[in-house]
């Protein structure tokens, strides 16, 4: 297996992306001794979201955090907000980055297909585009995402379960059949898990047993959401030493259990719903409706003014 830990990433929407020294320092000693190959460091100069600094890493940062991790680093761009220039990313010869993950919903695929192309030529580094909520993906988008990936260069598809809806022990046959059929020799197929439903773990070893090799995982499922796939459930080594982390820095890496995420999963909806749900203490029951009221547009896309007509 092939493990890209994203703590510091996936792990900063839950703290502004605003790690304290201490925690980055000690979770770079930490993951020096873990089965990981990549950590995942944060978002690549983007500030649309946040101004804190493991969402807009530059060179400089990229430099300081190579020094301290013994693994390859990865860094994530958003397509939809990151810059366009290539130039503006690091290449291969700069020896700081190993692999640029793109993330893309599938309306922007044509475009975010020729810019990662544009990028990989450019910085040498290993590619990866990563699809949002592809849980929400219909059998013809599916194919369509297919027909459309043969004209990348990219190294890795990843498929993002953003909502953590999903459950492949009890998923449509020809779907799974065919976002299956991804993992080829064109490139490799990864997952990233989200848990709101409590089923990161049961699909990590249902895509396990099917030749997926190609995880993201994060240090006691902090993340996104309703969390992610827990490292220390994957890997085999060092259990003593997650653990003593864990116990260090519990208060940053403890999820509020937040029963509006867990509707928000069921019906594969955008967790912003949920934040805003419980911030104005919604009825449960009249937002499980509402969840189930919005089409598909609706659930992958926050929308305020829909929320405020509840």
């Amino acid at each position: 297996m092939k493990i890209i830990d994203c703590t510091l990433r996936d792990g900063g929407f839950t703290c502004d992306f605003n790690w304290s020294k201490n925690f980055y320092y000690d979770y770079f000693k930490l993951t020096n001794f873990l089965n990981v190959e990549y950590v995942e460091i944060g978002y690549w100069q983007q500030k649309n979201k946040s101004k804190n600094l493991f969402y807009n890493i530059g060179f400089e940062d990229c430099l300081r955090f190579k020094k301290l991790t013994n693994k390859k680093i990865s860094i994530m761009s958003d397509y939809h907000y990151s810059s366009k220039k290539v130039n503006t990313y690091p290449k291969k010869k700069d020896k700081l980055a190993s692999i640029i993950r793109v993330t893309s919903r599938l309306e922007d695929i044509d475009e975010c297909i020729e810019f990662t192309n544009d990028l990989k030529e450019y910085t040498k580094l290993k590619i990866s585009i990563n699809f949002f909520n592809f849980s929400n993906y219909s059998n013809q988008d599916i194919n369509k995402l297919k027909i459309k990936i043969k004209k990348s260069k990219c190294d890795f598809v990843y498929l993002a379960d953003t909502h953590g809806n999903l459950n492949f022990n009890n998923f449509d046959k020809k779907k799974t059949k065919a976002i299956f059929a991804l993992n080829n020799n064109q490139y490799n197929l990864g997952m990233h898990f989200h848990n709101n439903i409590g089923t990161a773990m049961s699909n990590y070893i249902y895509c396990k047993s099917k030749g997926i090799k190609f995880f993201d995982t994060t240090i006691f499922g902090i993340g996104r959401g309703g969390g992610n796939l827990k490292t220390e459930q994957v890997i085999k080594n060092r259990p003593v030493l997650i653990n003593h982390f864990i116990h260090k820095y519990i208060k940053d890496l403890t999820l509020g259990f937040n029963m509006y995420e867990n509707i928000t999963g069921l019906n594969s909806v955008s967790n912003v719903y949920a934040k805003h749900a419980l911030k104005n203490n919604i009825d449960i029951r009249k937002f499980s409706d509402f969840c189930k009221s919005l089409n598909r547009k609706q659930k992958d896309n926050f929308n305020l003014k829909l929320f405020n007509a509840l």
